[in-house]
Protein backbone atom coordinates (compact mmCIF):
# COMPACT_ATOMS: atom_id res chain seq x y z
CA UNK A 1 0.00 0.00 0.00
CA UNK A 2 2.57 2.48 0.67
CA UNK A 3 3.82 1.90 -3.22
CA UNK A 4 0.53 3.88 -3.86
CA UNK A 5 1.21 6.40 -1.72
CA UNK A 6 4.11 7.25 -3.36
CA UNK A 7 2.70 7.76 -6.85
CA UNK A 8 1.28 11.37 -6.11
CA UNK A 9 4.33 12.41 -4.88
CA UNK A 10 6.16 11.91 -7.96
CA UNK A 11 4.17 14.04 -9.46
CA UNK A 12 3.99 17.09 -6.95
CA UNK A 13 7.73 16.89 -7.33
CA UNK A 14 8.52 17.35 -11.13
CA UNK A 15 5.97 20.88 -10.23
CA UNK A 16 7.85 21.95 -7.03
CA UNK A 17 11.90 20.54 -7.33
CA UNK A 18 11.22 18.75 -4.05
CA UNK A 19 9.75 15.14 -5.83
CA UNK A 20 13.06 13.62 -4.69
CA UNK A 21 11.78 14.14 -0.73
CA UNK A 22 7.90 13.91 -1.75
CA UNK A 23 8.94 10.11 -3.38
CA UNK A 24 11.32 8.73 -1.08
CA UNK A 25 8.34 9.46 1.63
CA UNK A 26 6.14 7.65 -0.95
CA UNK A 27 8.49 4.95 -2.18
CA UNK A 28 10.20 6.78 -5.10
CA UNK A 29 13.81 7.82 -5.84
CA UNK A 30 16.27 9.63 -4.02
CA UNK A 31 19.57 11.92 -6.01
CA UNK A 32 20.54 14.86 -6.66
CA UNK A 33 17.64 16.59 -8.31
CA UNK A 34 13.91 15.84 -9.20
CA UNK A 35 12.95 13.96 -12.25
CA UNK A 36 11.89 16.32 -14.93
CA UNK A 37 13.83 19.02 -13.46
CA UNK A 38 15.77 21.12 -15.85
CA UNK A 39 19.78 22.75 -15.17
CA UNK A 40 20.52 25.62 -17.52
CA UNK A 41 23.96 26.93 -17.52
CA UNK A 42 26.08 29.49 -19.59
CA UNK A 43 28.32 28.38 -22.26
CA UNK A 44 30.69 29.43 -25.32
CA UNK A 45 30.40 32.97 -26.22
CA UNK A 46 27.07 34.35 -24.02
CA UNK A 47 25.56 30.80 -25.46
CA UNK A 48 23.52 28.19 -23.19
CA UNK A 49 23.02 25.00 -22.56
CA UNK A 50 20.84 22.19 -20.44
CA UNK A 51 20.77 18.96 -19.01
CA UNK A 52 17.30 17.35 -17.83
CA UNK A 53 16.70 15.20 -14.20
CA UNK A 54 16.03 11.63 -14.79
CA UNK A 55 13.66 9.45 -13.16
CA UNK A 56 16.79 8.39 -11.11
CA UNK A 57 17.12 11.62 -9.96
CA UNK A 58 20.31 11.93 -11.30
CA UNK A 59 21.35 14.95 -14.08
CA UNK A 60 21.58 13.54 -17.59
CA UNK A 61 24.25 14.83 -19.96
CA UNK A 62 24.68 18.63 -21.12
CA UNK A 63 22.85 19.03 -24.52
CA UNK A 64 24.52 21.13 -27.28
CA UNK A 65 25.71 24.99 -26.15
CA UNK A 66 23.13 27.05 -28.40
CA UNK A 67 22.48 31.11 -28.92
CA UNK A 68 26.49 31.62 -28.77
CA UNK A 69 27.56 35.31 -29.56
CA UNK A 70 29.95 36.36 -32.42
CA UNK A 71 33.13 37.44 -30.39
CA UNK A 72 34.55 37.03 -26.63
CA UNK A 73 33.71 39.89 -24.50
CA UNK A 74 37.01 42.25 -23.91
CA UNK A 75 38.56 40.51 -27.52
CA UNK A 76 39.84 43.05 -30.07
CA UNK A 77 39.88 42.68 -33.65
CA UNK A 78 42.68 44.70 -35.75
CA UNK A 79 42.23 44.82 -39.38
CA UNK A 80 43.92 46.74 -42.30
CA UNK A 81 43.01 49.36 -43.51
CA UNK A 82 43.95 53.09 -45.61
CA UNK A 83 47.84 52.73 -46.79
CA UNK A 84 49.45 50.41 -44.28
CA UNK A 85 46.53 51.70 -41.30
CA UNK A 86 45.16 49.33 -38.57
CA UNK A 87 41.20 49.83 -37.30
CA UNK A 88 39.92 47.69 -34.47
CA UNK A 89 36.83 47.30 -32.82
CA UNK A 90 36.29 45.65 -29.46
CA UNK A 91 33.91 42.28 -28.26
CA UNK A 92 30.82 44.03 -26.09
CA UNK A 93 29.44 41.87 -23.07
CA UNK A 94 26.69 40.95 -24.92
CA UNK A 95 29.09 39.44 -27.55
CA UNK A 96 28.63 41.13 -30.05
CA UNK A 97 31.45 43.08 -32.19
CA UNK A 98 31.33 47.11 -31.30
CA UNK A 99 32.21 49.52 -34.71
CA UNK A 100 35.69 49.82 -35.92
CA UNK A 101 37.72 52.83 -34.77
CA UNK A 102 39.31 55.65 -36.91
CA UNK A 103 42.35 54.11 -39.20
CA UNK A 104 45.66 54.82 -37.15
CA UNK A 105 49.08 54.51 -38.19
CA UNK A 106 48.90 54.98 -42.12
CA UNK A 107 51.73 55.40 -44.19
CA UNK A 108 52.95 58.22 -46.51
CA UNK A 109 51.56 56.44 -49.73
CA UNK A 110 49.78 54.02 -51.52
CA UNK A 111 51.88 50.73 -52.41
CA UNK A 112 52.73 50.87 -56.20
CA UNK A 113 51.88 54.47 -56.99
CA UNK A 114 54.68 56.77 -58.18
CA UNK A 115 55.66 60.33 -57.44
CA UNK A 116 57.18 62.45 -60.06
CA UNK A 117 59.61 65.66 -59.07
CA UNK A 118 61.60 68.13 -60.60
CA UNK A 119 65.69 67.85 -60.74
CA UNK A 120 68.32 69.47 -61.76
CA UNK A 121 68.11 71.60 -65.32
CA UNK A 122 64.15 71.49 -65.63
CA UNK A 123 64.88 67.28 -65.52
CA UNK A 124 62.58 64.17 -63.88
CA UNK A 125 63.08 61.99 -61.29
CA UNK A 126 60.67 59.53 -59.59
CA UNK A 127 60.02 57.80 -56.88
CA UNK A 128 57.93 54.77 -55.79
CA UNK A 129 55.60 53.83 -53.11
CA UNK A 130 57.54 50.53 -50.96
CA UNK A 131 55.13 47.55 -49.75
CA UNK A 132 55.51 49.32 -46.26
CA UNK A 133 53.68 52.57 -47.82
CA UNK A 134 56.90 54.86 -47.41
CA UNK A 135 58.65 56.32 -50.32
CA UNK A 136 61.45 54.36 -52.32
CA UNK A 137 64.92 56.86 -53.19
CA UNK A 138 64.35 58.79 -56.07
CA UNK A 139 65.42 57.64 -59.41
CA UNK A 140 68.62 59.33 -61.61
CA UNK A 141 67.61 62.59 -62.50
CA UNK A 142 66.34 62.37 -66.50
CA UNK A 143 65.31 64.65 -69.63
CA UNK A 144 67.83 67.69 -68.38
CA UNK A 145 68.35 70.85 -70.20
CA UNK A 146 71.09 72.53 -71.19
CA UNK A 147 71.02 75.84 -69.02
CA UNK A 148 69.52 77.16 -65.47
CA UNK A 149 66.33 79.18 -65.89
CA UNK A 150 66.89 82.26 -65.98
CA UNK A 151 70.38 82.36 -66.73
CA UNK A 152 72.46 85.09 -68.92
CA UNK A 153 75.14 84.56 -71.51
CA UNK A 154 76.87 86.96 -73.34
CA UNK A 155 79.90 87.29 -75.86
CA UNK A 156 81.59 89.56 -78.11
CA UNK A 157 79.86 90.29 -81.70
CA UNK A 158 80.49 92.20 -84.71
CA UNK A 159 83.38 94.37 -86.38
CA UNK A 160 86.42 93.16 -84.19
CA UNK A 161 83.99 91.59 -81.65
CA UNK A 162 83.93 94.93 -79.96
CA UNK A 163 79.92 94.28 -79.45
CA UNK A 164 77.93 92.50 -76.84
CA UNK A 165 75.53 90.00 -77.49
CA UNK A 166 73.25 88.48 -74.66
CA UNK A 167 70.93 85.69 -74.30
CA UNK A 168 68.80 83.90 -71.66
CA UNK A 169 67.75 80.49 -70.47
CA UNK A 170 63.99 79.65 -70.68
CA UNK A 171 61.92 78.38 -68.21
CA UNK A 172 62.39 74.65 -70.28
CA UNK A 173 66.14 75.20 -69.38
CA UNK A 174 67.23 75.87 -73.10
CA UNK A 175 68.79 78.55 -74.54
CA UNK A 176 66.44 81.05 -76.25
CA UNK A 177 68.39 83.15 -79.96
CA UNK A 178 71.17 85.65 -79.02
CA UNK A 179 69.90 89.24 -79.00
CA UNK A 180 70.89 91.96 -81.59
CA UNK A 181 74.70 92.89 -81.33
CA UNK A 182 75.07 96.21 -79.34
CA UNK A 183 78.03 98.90 -78.70
CA UNK A 184 79.42 97.20 -82.19
CA UNK A 185 82.96 98.78 -84.07
CA UNK A 186 82.53 100.23 -86.56
CA UNK A 187 83.60 98.22 -90.23
CA UNK A 188 87.22 99.24 -90.73
CA UNK A 189 87.81 100.86 -93.97
CA UNK A 190 84.29 102.63 -94.05
CA UNK A 191 84.10 106.23 -93.79
CA UNK A 192 81.88 108.95 -92.01
CA UNK A 193 80.88 112.21 -93.50
CA UNK A 194 78.75 113.59 -91.64
CA UNK A 195 80.52 116.68 -89.59
CA UNK A 196 83.23 117.09 -91.80
CA UNK A 197 83.79 119.37 -94.97
CA UNK A 198 86.79 119.98 -97.43
CA UNK A 199 86.08 116.37 -98.94
CA UNK A 200 87.54 115.06 -95.19
CA UNK A 201 85.97 111.85 -93.35
CA UNK A 202 85.95 109.98 -90.29
CA UNK A 203 87.19 106.37 -90.94
CA UNK A 204 86.86 103.60 -89.55
CA UNK A 205 90.29 102.48 -88.30
CA UNK A 206 91.50 98.22 -88.50
CA UNK A 207 91.08 98.39 -84.65
CA UNK A 208 87.28 98.98 -85.67
CA UNK A 209 87.34 102.45 -84.33
CA UNK A 210 86.51 105.73 -85.65
CA UNK A 211 89.29 108.16 -86.10
CA UNK A 212 89.04 110.82 -83.22
CA UNK A 213 88.84 114.10 -86.25
CA UNK A 214 87.75 114.41 -89.75
CA UNK A 215 91.06 113.49 -92.00
CA UNK A 216 91.20 112.21 -95.55
CA UNK A 217 90.21 108.54 -95.82
CA UNK A 218 92.66 105.46 -96.76
CA UNK A 219 94.08 105.34 -99.76
CA UNK A 220 93.11 108.64 -100.95
CA UNK A 221 95.35 111.32 -102.85
CA UNK A 222 97.77 113.29 -100.53
CA UNK A 223 100.76 115.63 -99.84
CA UNK A 224 103.20 115.47 -97.29
CA UNK A 225 101.31 117.89 -95.44
CA UNK A 226 97.65 116.21 -95.76
CA UNK A 227 96.00 115.08 -92.66
CA UNK A 228 95.45 111.15 -93.34
CA UNK A 229 93.40 109.42 -91.34
CA UNK A 230 95.88 106.75 -91.20
CA UNK A 231 98.63 109.58 -90.30
CA UNK A 232 100.71 108.94 -92.78
CA UNK A 233 100.70 109.93 -96.75
CA UNK A 234 102.90 106.98 -98.07
CA UNK A 235 105.83 108.97 -100.16
CA UNK A 236 106.25 106.16 -102.53
CA UNK A 237 102.69 106.14 -103.61
CA UNK A 238 101.19 109.95 -102.55
CA UNK A 239 98.17 108.28 -100.87
CA UNK A 240 97.48 108.07 -97.17
CA UNK A 241 98.38 104.80 -95.64
CA UNK A 242 99.80 102.92 -92.16
CA UNK A 243 103.29 102.99 -91.28
CA UNK A 244 104.91 99.81 -90.99
CA UNK A 245 103.78 98.02 -87.45
CA UNK A 246 100.54 99.36 -87.55
CA UNK A 247 97.55 97.16 -88.33
CA UNK A 248 95.62 96.19 -91.95
CA UNK A 249 93.68 94.16 -93.81
CA UNK A 250 95.17 94.67 -97.24
CA UNK A 251 98.60 95.54 -99.06
CA UNK A 252 97.22 99.02 -100.15
CA UNK A 253 96.69 99.75 -96.24
CA UNK A 254 100.31 100.06 -96.17
CA UNK A 255 102.69 102.55 -97.03
CA UNK A 256 105.63 99.94 -97.36
CA UNK A 257 102.79 98.17 -99.42
CA UNK A 258 103.27 95.12 -97.60
CA UNK A 259 100.45 93.38 -94.96
CA UNK A 260 101.49 90.29 -93.91
CA UNK A 261 99.36 88.59 -90.74
CA UNK A 262 97.52 91.77 -90.28
CA UNK A 263 100.54 93.88 -89.68
CA UNK A 264 101.96 96.46 -92.29
CA UNK A 265 105.86 95.55 -92.78
CA UNK A 266 108.98 96.40 -94.34
CA UNK A 267 110.74 94.16 -97.22
CA UNK A 268 114.41 93.92 -96.38
CA UNK A 269 116.68 96.63 -96.29
CA UNK A 270 113.08 98.92 -96.57
CA UNK A 271 113.32 102.02 -94.65
CA UNK A 272 113.66 101.66 -90.72
CA UNK A 273 112.69 98.84 -87.98
CA UNK A 274 112.61 98.93 -84.54
CA UNK A 275 112.02 95.72 -83.97
CA UNK A 276 111.03 92.25 -85.34
CA UNK A 277 107.17 92.99 -85.69
CA UNK A 278 108.06 95.61 -88.08
CA UNK A 279 109.65 93.08 -91.00
CA UNK A 280 107.99 90.68 -93.13
CA UNK A 281 110.70 88.61 -92.21
CA UNK A 282 110.29 88.98 -88.70
CA UNK A 283 113.46 90.00 -88.33
CA UNK A 284 115.23 93.42 -87.16
CA UNK A 285 118.85 93.32 -87.74
CA UNK A 286 121.16 95.74 -85.61
CA UNK A 287 122.11 98.19 -88.34
CA UNK A 288 118.17 99.13 -87.95
CA UNK A 289 117.30 97.29 -91.70
CA UNK A 290 115.04 94.47 -92.07
CA UNK A 291 117.12 91.39 -92.58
Amino acid sequence: MGGQAGDPGTGGAAGTGTGGAAGNAGGGCTGECTPGAIDKQGCGTCGSRERTCGNDCAWGAFGDCTGEGECTPGATDPQPCGTCGTKMRTCGSQCTWGTFGDCAGEGECTPGATDPQSCGLCGTQTRTCQSNCTWGTPSGCQDEGVCAAGATQAQPCGNCNLGTRSRTCGSTCQWEPWGACENDGCLPGSTDPNGCGGGQVRECRPDCTWTPTCCVALHKACNGYTNCCAGNCCPMTNTCGYKAGSTCNVHEDCCSTQCKNGRCCLLTNWGTCFDDSYCCSGKCGSNGYCQ
